[in-house]
């Protein structure tokens, strides 16, 4: 295959690859795992199946390599992987786009430091249920466990949290 046939494989692999990783969030598939961040890495995985099944389909029409294959998988999830855990899952759970959210719906208004801190309060913490949707996101990982009436961290869950202490000191992030 030309080297610009080749590339255009990429492209186009790379492009309806991520089509249709994101157009599987509007439909049914995996919608048993309620986890947001979990269904979409079944999703994605999923998505790589279904574009190496076709690209090994076409493979012999338009003679292209096994490894050819293989790197264009890779890319696909690779690239969707960040993207996917860096803008959707961080917009999903992270309290600084409820707050920027919120202003943009007050355009032209200045928002004093107590109206956000009572929005987040009513809306964020008693309304959405976010408690609630982070408890079973971390029951469902394995990071804590119910004990009697509530909940303690399991030894997943210290090591976790001693990973994320390093990464905070390292980082020279605020714990």
């Amino acid at each position: 295959m030309k080297r610009s046939n080749l590339l255009m494989l990429y492209v186009i692999s790379f492009i309806v690859g991520t089509v249709i990783f994101i157009g599987f969030f509007h439909t049914g598939l995996f919608g048993f795992l309620d986890v947001f961040f979990y269904r979409g890495i079944a999703l994605l995985l999923f998505t790589a199946v279904v574009i190496g099944g076709a690209l090994l389909f076409l493979q012999h029409r338009f003679a292209f390599t096994l490894k050819d294959i293989y790197i264009i998988i890779l890319t696909l999830v690779s690239v969707n992987l960040l993207f996917f855990t860096h803008v959707p899952v961080t917009a999903e759970r992270s309290v600084s786009i409820f707050l920027l959210d919120y202003m943009s719906t007050r355009a032209h208004q200045i928002v004093t430091k107590e109206e956000l801190t009572q929005v987040f309060i009513e809306k964020y913490v008693g309304t959405d249920d976010n408690i609630q949707k982070r408890i079973h996101e971390q029951l469902v990982s394995g990071d804590i466990a119910v004990q009697g009436s509530g909940y303690r961290l399991t030894t997943q869950g210290k090591l976790l949290m001693k990973m994320y202490g390093v990464t905070a000191t390292v980082f020279g992030i605020n714990k």
